[in-house]
């Protein structure tokens, strides 16, 4: 395995140092661990014992999966499949940007599929977010009560301490649940284990295989429930639940209702080119409908912040100590 560039350049990275420190740590043990060619393999049980093989007893799967969530969502690694999809790879979106590309055998197909990091967006939490939850819930799990630390600085909490707490979605997302403030809440690890989902890497491949449908995945899991799950952090004066509890029938936008939506965002998604590539795709996301054109919107701004190209180098002319020229790009 030939030596990796890290670069100092990576503690000023914005993306980065918007992740938990774990995750940040994360990244960096990645770089070693993948190919010439910026391309892993994601065997939950490979990666820990080649990423971790002094703290096995203390990093496990969950804090894996927390952490890669974390990456994905700043668009700092990916997912893929190839054909024929039998496994999911992963990969840095801008290795040849920072690395050496050897010409040396592949370990990994090429990618033909990006539908699997879909999975990942529904699930990322925004570290703003994150401590903004802490604060509204009081640094206490609302399962049990419990305290999950002294009442300290929120979103230093969530850079330290991955692992000491959990975010729990009210109403899973297999069951169509969005990263919302009001279908998140805080809990503690043991409240959470008790009715999470882990999902390993074959599980998220069917996803991909088979696109996104809340009501068919969590029949088949045996998870949906008799009626509609009821926010317990909405306020109580909300009695009106016969509407609330009725699905929204998707309305399709307009170039104007995107553009003003990308507009509030800031990003620069192409309206015209979003709503023409749903329109020729019958507003299906894989092979099921679409329910939220705005979420749609958040994927496609996070993969073009994946694609940016970063700010060009500056060529710079320098003599060394017998007076030849060197020529560097900074």
């Amino acid at each position: 395995m030939p030596n990796r560039i890290l670069k100092d350049s990576i503690n000023e990275s914005r993306d980065l140092t918007s992740c938990s420190f774990f995750a940040q740590d994360l990244f960096k043990r990645l770089i070693t661990y993948a190919d010439d060619y910026g391309r892993f393999n994601t065997d939950p049980q490979i990666m820990i014992a080649r990423l971790y093989p002094r703290e096995l007893s203390i990093v496990d799967i969950s804090d894996l999966m927390d952490a890669i969530i974390e990456l994905v969502g700043v668009g700092k690694i990916a997912f893929y499949t190839a054909k024929p999809r039998h496994e999911v790879f992963g990969c840095f979106p801008k290795w040849d940007e920072h690395q050496r590309i050897r010409d040396s055998k592949k370990k990994a197909p090429d990618p033909t599929d990006t539908t699997v990091n879909d999975w990942y967006y529904r699930r990322f939490i925004p570290i703003d977010m994150k401590a903004a939850i802490i604060e509204r819930d009081g640094f206490k799990c609302q399962i049990c009560g419990k305290h999950i630390a002294e009442a300290i600085d929120a979103k230093k909490l969530v850079k330290m301490c991955t692992g000491s707490f959990h975010f729990d979605h009210i109403v899973p997302c297999d069951q169509g649940g969005r990263v919302t403030y009001e279908n998140i809440r805080l809990t503690c690890p043991k409240c959470n284990q008790s009715r999470k989902k882990s999902f390993d890497f074959d599980e998220i491949l069917q996803f991909s295989i088979e696109g996104f449908n809340p009501q068919e995945i969590a029949a088949s899991c045996g998870e949906l429930p008799p009626n509609p799950i009821r926010n317990p952090i909405q306020s109580e004066s909300n009695t009106n639940t016969n509407s609330a509890d009725k699905p929204r029938r998707f309305v399709k936008p307009t170039v104007e209702e995107v553009t003003e939506y990308c507009t509030e965002r800031g990003n620069k998604v192409n309206a015209q080119n979003f709503v023409d590539f749903y329109e020729s795709k019958g507003w299906k996301v894989g092979g099921s409908p679409m329910k939220d054109w705005k979420a749609a919107i958040r994927t496609w701004e996070q993969r073009d912040k994946a694609k940016a190209p970063e700010e060009p180098k500056r060529r710079k002319i320098k003599r060394d100590d017998f007076g030849n020229i060197i020529e560097t790009w900074e």
